[in-house]
């Protein structure tokens, strides 16, 4: 975006600035008014194109990038030699490869925004552990898997719990336990 202009949707509002991008849903109204903005570019990709999107990425639009995140600079320059013919894409091959160089590009901006907007410490073990008392009945509950639906290696989940005293395997078992012990409570109260 050249000039800066704010962003509406879900009754949420962001500004952004010259260089700035931001992430809207077209499956969502939203508005803005570009009338003074000289040029803007846009790049409209499938939700499902974009590899690890965070879950939640519906709930967060529209959601504003900051010029200075590198994944930024090189999806604008890689899409701007696209667009500008600099890049020989000619054939089916080099088409596939030129699209797959995007949805890497824009995940790699998925996953550089969290970082550059990192929550604290706590949110961060705070959201893991809301995470998995909402994931307890899934038998395949993991640290790799919670640390990729988090963006964070499993290394950097299993810190956050050692810090507390505990392990993610002990914190996922006392809190699995806990849950039989209240729905044991819960039948024996029935049963009165």
């Amino acid at each position: 975006v050249g000039e800066a202009i704010a962003v509406e949707q879900s009754g949420r509002t962001v500004r952004i600035a010259a260089g700035d991008a931001v992430l809207v849903s077209t499956s969502i109204p939203w508005t803005w008014d570009v009338s003074a903005v000289q040029r803007l570019d846009c790049l409209r990709v499938p939700r499902g194109a974009v590899r690890s999107a965070p879950a939640d990425l519906l709930t967060t639009l529209p959601r504003r990038i900051g010029q200075d995140v590198a994944a930024l600079q090189l999806l604008a320059h890689y899409g701007g030699a696209l667009l500008q013919g600099t890049l020989p894409v000619r054939s089916l091959e080099s088409r596939r490869i030129a699209a797959c160089h995007i949805q890497d590009l824009l995940t790699m901006l998925l996953v550089a925004d969290e970082q550059d907007n990192a929550v604290s410490v706590s949110n961060r073990l705070d959201l893991i552990k809301q995470d998995i008392d909402r994931h307890l009945p899934d038998r395949h509950l993991s640290v790799a898997g919670m640390a990729r639906h988090h963006k964070v290696t499993a290394r950097t989940v299993q810190k956050l719990f050692e810090a507390e005293g505990t392990t993610f395997s002990e914190h996922v078992l006392e809190r699995r336990l806990n849950a039989a012990w209240d729905r044991l409570r819960a039948q024996d109260g029935r049963a009165d």
